[in-house]
C-alpha cells in the first residue's frame, strides 16, 4: 500500500449499539450448529455495514462496486470457536498486490 493510505472501517463500530438487539455490533461468524448437508456453510454470522457518504461516492464512481479487505481472527468463546471479522476499504490507494480487479468475475 502506498505510504499515507487511509483505511476506513466499513462495518459499524464495536462501540455502536445494534438497535435490534440493544447490544454492541459483533461482526462474527459462529459455527453453524444447524448444518444438515455438505453444501451448507460451516460458519454463519452477520456483518453490519455502515457505509459513509465518502464510501458511497467511491462506489457510485465505480459502477456500484467497492473492493474491501476482509480480515478474521479465530477465537474461542463460551459457545465454541468463532471468527471475529473486520471489513475495511483503502481511501486514495492503488489496488493492493493480488487484489481482484473490476474485470475479474467473483467466485
Amino acid at each position: 500500500m502506498p505510504e499515507g493510505t487511509r483505511w476506513v472501517d466499513v462495518t459499524e463500530g464495536r462501540d455502536e449499539i445494534n438497535p435490534k438487539t440493544q447490544k454492541p455490533y459483533s461482526h462474527t461468524l459462529n459455527k453453524n450448529e444447524k448444518k444438515q448437508g455438505e453444501k451448507e456453510p460451516d460458519y454463519r454470522g452477520m456483518l453490519h455495514l455502515g457505509l459513509s457518504a465518502e464510501l458511497l461516492e467511491i462506489a457510485a464512481a465505480n459502477d456500484g462496486k467497492l473492493s474491501c479487505n476482509l480480515s478474521a481472527w479465530k477465537r474461542d468463546g463460551k459457545n465454541g470457536p468463532f471468527l471475529s471479522m473486520q471489513l475495511q476499504h483503502a481511501i486514495d490507494a492503488a489496488p493492493a498486490q493480488g487484489e481482484v480487479d473490476e474485470t475479474t468475475e467473483p467466485f
